[in-house]
């Protein structure tokens, strides 16, 4: 059971326990902070549901698998090695990453400075929501800006840009170019325009029409400015769990690195790759279907 009164508790002190498995609140933590922020947040609406839907999807089936493993005594010699193995690769994970954290703690210090030498990655700019149609000259734009002012609703507007926009990869959404920030740079995949039409976006507000047409290099542009993102800017505060949750795992892994370096120098002595080459181990339904279908070389008829 998760006990959530435990949660203000020592974080020795174990808060999911099945049979004689148990889980304590430092281990609890550190596996949640491991997780992808996204997939943390997809688990539930809160912090309390998300960590609930994680202990009970997660971390109670391992304890009772754990727990039925323990009790069963018909497991043959040379399977029981086999289900040990990755505990043991495991527990000597853990081991390491304890020593890890014992040797080499990461302090506040160590926090801030991870936190100022990449604070742009903790931040993200201003965007504006921007619609555009492109076309070959300004009195052109011009014409279109004062159609723009006239349409009575979005629709009209998409098919002005479906007619009169030049660059065919956005015409068919209406000149969409999604939130663009001053650099250029769009949420649309693979999408870069040019940062000049943000700048001419960022003096109107939003639902307005930038009043003169834009010019991209030797083609003029109406846009649309129809909403924005204002920048986010993160604080030592509310990014220092999960930096020190990094921190910890980048020192594991680098003392897990260096342990199976030693053990490599100390018990391998012959290395021979050459003996790998040119082994087939044939190929699976799985491989067939990644590779897709047989190419067909025959000559379609239109």
């Amino acid at each position: 059971m998760l006990a959530p009164a435990a949660l203000c508790a020592d974080s020795n002190g174990v808060v999911v326990q099945v049979g004689k498995q148990s889980v304590s609140l430092a281990e609890l933590q550190r596996r949640w902070l491991e997780l992808p922020a996204v997939q943390r947040q997809a688990l539930g609406k809160t912090d309390g549901a998300s960590v609930q839907a994680y202990v009970d999807r997660f971390v109670v089936p391992e304890l009772l698998l754990a727990e039925a493993a323990s009790q069963r005594t018909s497991v043959g010699k040379e399977r029981q090695l086999e289900l040990e193995k990755p505990v043991l690769q495991r527990a000597m994970a853990d081991q390491v990453r304890k020593e890890s954290e014992k040797n080499s703690p990461v302090t506040d210090a160590d926090i801030r400075a991870y936190f100022e030498s990449r604070r742009r990655e903790f931040e993200r700019p201003e965007r504006v929501r921007l619609y555009r149609i492109l076309v070959a000259s300004e009195a052109e734009a011009l014409e279109i800006i004062k159609k723009a002012h006239e349409i009575p609703d979005f629709d009209a507007w998409r098919t002005l840009a479906r007619e009169k926009s030049l660059d065919k990869a956005t015409n068919m959404r209406g000149g969409e170019l999604g939130f663009v920030s001053a650099d250029g740079q769009s949420d649309v995949f693979e999408l870069q325009v040019d940062p000049a039409l943000f700048a001419a976006a960022a003096h109107v507000k939003d639902g307005e029409l930038v009043t003169s047409p834009v010019r991209e290099k030797d083609k003029f542009a109406a846009v649309w400015r129809r909403g924005h993102v204002p920048a986010e800017r993160a604080t030592l505060s509310s990014v220092s769990a999960v930096i020190q949750a990094h921190l910890r795992e980048e020192r594991a892994q680098k003392a897990f690195d260096e342990l199976v370096a030693h053990l490599r120098e100390k018990y391998v002595k012959e290395l021979n790759p050459s003996r790998l080459e040119g082994l087939d181990f044939g190929e699976t339904p799985g491989d067939r279907f990644q590779a897709g279908p047989p190419e067909k070389h025959d000559t379609l008829s239109h």
